[in-house]
Formats: structure tokens, sequence, C-alpha cells
């Protein structure tokens, strides 16, 4: 179940430059509440019931577009708690609830021909995560080369504390080029490493099986390396590219005792060759995606665990001049390893449908049918995901 109510505003334009960095500004608060509740025969003890439930108070703030700068800030708080017939979470500091407060801001000043950017995140948990980056853009104008290459070079500060109350900090170097080799196509490098901010709450959405070992790690991704082209008109477009990625401790999910599950954090890194795009012809919408993934642990020398080496998304979508919308999309996913001995997981093809009618302006009801055809499939062994799912509900803007 999911409730989320929300609403924005724009404060007027003021002339004054005292005033001028909150001319336009448009304002956005909003709360969400989501529970989720579920039991399943993991154990010897068919009676595991698991509840999860979750609180988001959010605001946002972003400025009008100004030609010298613009900026843009985001808190949120989330109040995330698990209940379930398992009370023990093993070399964990998780007691069942994770309180959180998120505050971003980002902010983009010109100065002469640089453009320059800067990243602010700071989350008050226990473990304490700050990260700051900055960007100098253009840096090619100061070169006098032609227009049509873009280079931003910057730097990324990381500090944080891991659940044993170690602290850590990192710098990395961050890189964007760009070349426009035509008016709709773009020739692209980054090399942008991360220190990602995991939480307890993420690692349970992703795997709402775990019961070992729940703790908050941060996932260093010191080496994030993509290249690619695009290319984008109105009606047609497509991104092709490979990335390359390392991790010194990303988070891997392993079969553990009675079918549950623990998480480990291991060395990995992953290989991709990706193609997506879209296609629009009158008031018909294609979209697709394919994607080819190696995968590494080092542990194991073997693929990471749930992770496919294949999958495939097509979507359609077509809008009817009377308020009718319909959309469906099929998944492709290939067969993966579930264990560090090589165990197989059967691959799968889902098929999911949506319809939405507007009734009137601003307040329109929706209906979507997921795993269309009930195909039989696992997301994690040993636990069988729902044939049919119907959800339906009503949507009021104002």
């Amino acid at each position: 179940n999911q409730f989320s109510v929300g609403f924005d505003f724009t404060l007027p334009e003021f002339n004054d430059k005292i005033f001028q960095w909150l001319s336009q500004v448009k304002i956005s608060p909003s709360v969400t509440y989501s529970t989720y509740s579920f039991g399943f025969y993991g154990s010897l003890n068919p009676s595991f019931h698991r509840n999860v439930n979750n609180l988001n108070l959010n605001l946002s703030v972003e400025s009008h577009y100004h030609r010298d700068f613009d900026y843009a800030f985001n808190f949120n708080y989330s109040d995330f708690t698990l209940l379930d017939t398992i009370s023990r979470y093993e070399n964990s500091n998780f007691d069942g609830r994770e309180r959180q407060v998120d505050l971003n801001l980002r902010y983009r000043q010109n100065v002469d021909f640089l453009r320059l950017i800067s990243d602010v995140e700071y989350v008050t948990l226990v473990e304490r995560y700050f990260k700051f980056n900055i960007l100098a853009g253009n840096i090619f104008e100061f070169f006098d080369i032609a227009r049509n290459y873009e280079m931003n070079l910057g730097l990324g500060f990381f500090s944080f504390e891991n659940y044993d109350g170690k602290g850590n900090v990192r710098v990395y170097p961050k890189v964007l080029f760009k070349y426009l080799a035509g008016k709709s196509t773009q020739i692209y490098v980054s090399f942008l490493p991360e220190v990602l901010n995991k939480t307890i709450a993420e690692h349970i959405r992703a795997n709402r099986f775990l019961t070992k070992n729940l703790n908050i790690v941060r996932t260093e991704n010191y080496f994030n390396l993509a290249i690619g082209i695009k290319y984008g008109v109105e009606n047609f477009g497509f991104d092709s590219g490979f990335n390359f990625k390392a991790f010194k401790n990303f988070p891997i999910y392993v079969e553990h005792e009675k079918g549950f599950y623990k998480i480990e954090f291991e060395r990995t890194q992953f290989i991709e060759l990706k193609n997506s795009g879209y296609l629009n012809y009158k008031r018909n919408e294609f979209t697709f995606s394919v994607s080819l993934l190696s995968s590494y642990n080092a542990r194991s020398k073997k693929p990471v665990p749930y992770y496919p080496n294949f999958s495939a998304n097509l979507g359609y979508a077509y809008k009817f001049g009377f308020g009718l919308a319909i959309n469906s999309e099929i998944s492709l996913i290939s067969s993966r390893v579930y264990n560090f001995e090589g165990g197989e997981l059967k691959g799968f093809v889902l098929a999911n449908l949506g319809v939405e009618f507007d009734v009137f302006r601003n307040f329109k009801v929706f209906a979507s049918f997921d795993n269309l055809f009930s195909q039989k499939f696992y997301l994690w062994s040993n636990y069988l995901e729902p044939n049919l799912v119907f959800v339906g509900g009503v949507e009021y803007k104002f």
C-alpha cells in the first residue's frame, strides 16, 4: 500500500537585486507513506511474517534558470521500520528501525567563460556521510578551441563512517568530455568514481529476505569509466555505450541457513555494453534497451550472484485523443547464478500492461497488470514471485 500527497508553488518574480535569487523559485513539499507486508516459508517454521514501513517527508527548492547562476536544494526525512518474527540481526547494529535525514545542495555559477558546479550532500545517520563535488566546465574555452568540444574537470571529496565507527576519507578526480560530432550527435567519455550511500533500507528493498548482517557499508566505486555515443532528435534517438565499474566493497546477497539470506561485501567489477533508444510516430511511442553484462567477484572468481549477463526491454505506449492511454512492456532476463558454487536460476520473460484515463483535468484513474501471463519466475532462489498482479488507483494533482 502507498499513500502520497504533494504540491508545488512558484514564487513571484522579484526585480530587486537583493531578492533576485528568490525570483520564480519553485517549492515542492510532499509526504509519502508505504507499507509492504508478506509471509513466506523459507524456514522450518512456516510462520515467518515481515512488515516493512517507510515514511518520507520531502522538501525541494529549485531556482529559476538565470544566465549567471541557478541552484537546487533538497531535504528528505525517512523513517524506515522492519517488523518480523526474526528479532535477531546477527553482526548488526540494526534494531529494526532506521531514521535518516538527507540534505543536498547543488549550485552553479558562471565566472567569465567557466561554469562552476558544486554539489554538497550530507546524511545525518549514526554512520555520517558527507560528499562534496566541484566541477569546472567549459575548460576548452580557455584554449580558444572550437565550441563543439566540452570538458568538465573536478574533484569529489567523500567523508564517511562505516558501521564499526571507523572514519574514512576519499578524494577522486572527475572528468566529463563531450564532442558534438553533428547537430544531434554527441560522443562522450566520463570518469566518475563515487562512494555510494547504501543504507539498510536500500539493502532490504533490494532483497526483502535478508535476515543476517544488516549493516550500513559505504560502497566504494573507485573506478567508473563510461564511453559512448548519443543521438537524439524529436522523434528518434539512441544511446550506445560501454561502462566499466570496479567496487572495493560491493554488496552481494548470499544464501544463508534455512533458506534465508545474508549480505557480504566483496571486491567486484562489472563490464556492461548497453544500448537504448526511442521512436515516436504520431501518438505511438516505442522504447527499447539491451544490456550485455559481465561481472566478476574477486573472492569466488565467478560472476556476481543475481546479476544476469543479458537483459532486454521493449516498451510501447499510445495516447488516444479522448484521454485514454495505454502502455505495455516486455522484459527478458537471462539465467543468473545465485551462489558461489555456480548454481543457476532460469531466465524469464515478463509482460506488463498499464491503462489510465483522464476523467477531467488533473484527475485520472489507472490500472496496471504485472506478469500479465502469470510467468513462473524467481528473483531469489527458493522464493517464487507472484503470478498476475493487479494494481489500481486514482491520482489528483492540484
